[in-house]
């Protein structure tokens, strides 16, 4: 969860506040989740990481991080950040085969709700698919695309 949720989005969050204004609709509508990020990641790495780690586990603060660098070569938020994908890969999505899996069971309304409203919100703004020339048009989300595929 730090790792792939928390650290991860920090660098999302930055770039997203870099290149979207204050009123722009996809910003607006990320921010509530930019919430606290940056303390809470503060936190966390000066307790949970910096010693933590070292004290509880084998691998310590390094192998951590060294576990997420070599996962990020391969990470696809459409595959490893997606919900009923991630059930998917790790053979739990099928409620015949695993009755009574509550995570599954609780978290899939949440995530279908989740992306139902987050779907309408983009489409009255950009209309349908990703081939829209609103979204192709609006220089501050493909500044924001830019800096997230950046090695710079």
């Amino acid at each position: 969860h730090l790792g792939f949720t928390h650290l991860l989005i920090e660098p999302i969050a930055v770039a997203a506040k870099q290149n979207l204004s204050p009123s722009h609709p996809i910003l607006r509508l990320m921010e509530p989740h930019f919430i606290y990020l940056m303390a809470i990641n503060d936190v966390a790495l000066k307790r949970l990481i910096i010693g933590g780690l070292d004290q509880v586990t084998q691998m310590g603060a390094q192998g951590m991080f060294s576990l997420v660098r070599h996962k990020l070569k391969t990470y696809r938020l459409d595959v490893d950040g997606t919900l009923p994908e991630d059930l998917k890969n790790r053979g739990v999505d099928n409620e015949n085969h695993l009755p009574k899996y509550y995570y599954r069971d609780d978290a899939l309304p949440t995530y279908h709700a989740i992306r139902k409203y987050v779907t309408t919100i983009v489409k009255n703004y950009y209309g349908e698919g990703n081939n829209s020339s609103d979204l192709k048009g609006d220089w501050e989300v493909q500044n924001w695309a830019q800096t997230l595929v950046s090695t710079e």
